[in-house]
């Protein structure tokens, strides 16, 4: 009677174990839908907002620097209207690919949307974000893209840099102002980099048009 108690207490046993894992993996399952891009198969919009709002609250503490970047795909529309939106999305992979390899561990590099993605970069002041983002461009532009089957596809970006400053109240005043240098960038070209500061000294002072949204 005990033998066959103690057998059937270990057969519980495994079978709660067994459960139990695999809710564990269902549950971690869950939050990778739930943070990760699931094209890019980076993190999301609502999981980089997590991170940065955190981020923010670390860097106050500590005094240390901290800097995003926002970057945009160039004529990313005449890529699709050329080459169909499966190329266009084998483009975004690519990208996603290509830019996260060339970030440190403790950067975040997510999809904001459409074919729009933001960086955070902890511990970074903006000179440095400067030197990494023209670090992407080039990464970026030096090879194309190959896709199967289809030609291969050069491709540029433009991105615009602000970092975090005592008067922010929250990570809309950073996104905001990277945005506008974004734009900025676009406006004068495309396949540059400009910070928030360069677009105060140099554009606003001298064209009161600088900063508007140019086409895509």
């Amino acid at each position: 009677m005990q033998r066959e108690l103690k057998q059937r207490h270990q057969a519980l046993e495994g079978e709660i174990a067994l459960r139990t894992e695999a809710l564990t993996e269902a549950n971690g399952r869950l939050l990778e839908l739930a943070t990760t891009d699931e094209l890019t198969q980076v993190p999301n919009r609502r999981e980089w907002q997590q991170r940065s709002s955190e981020a923010i609250v670390r860097s106050r503490r500590y005094k240390d620097p901290l800097s995003i970047i926002m970057l945009d795909i160039d004529h990313f529309k005449r890529i699709n209207d050329e080459h169909g939106h499966l190329v266009g999305d084998v483009i975004l992979k690519r990208l996603s690919q290509r830019c996260s390899k060339n970030l440190r561990e403790i950067d975040t590099f997510a999809r904001w949307g459409g074919e729009e993605f933001v960086i955070l970069l902890p511990e970074t002041d903006e000179a440095h974000a400067l030197i990494v983002a023209e670090k992407l461009r080039h990464a970026v532009c030096a090879e194309p893209i190959l896709s199967e089957g289809q030609t291969p596809i050069s491709l540029t970006i433009s991105l615009g840099v602000t970092s975090l400053s005592m008067i922010d109240l929250s990570l809309d005043d950073l996104l905001r102002r990277a945005d506008e240098a974004l734009y900025a960038a676009k406006a004068a070209g495309r396949n540059c980099t400009i910070s928030y500061a360069q677009l105060r000294t140099h554009f606003l002072h001298s064209d009161p048009d600088a900063g508007k949204k140019p086409a895509a």
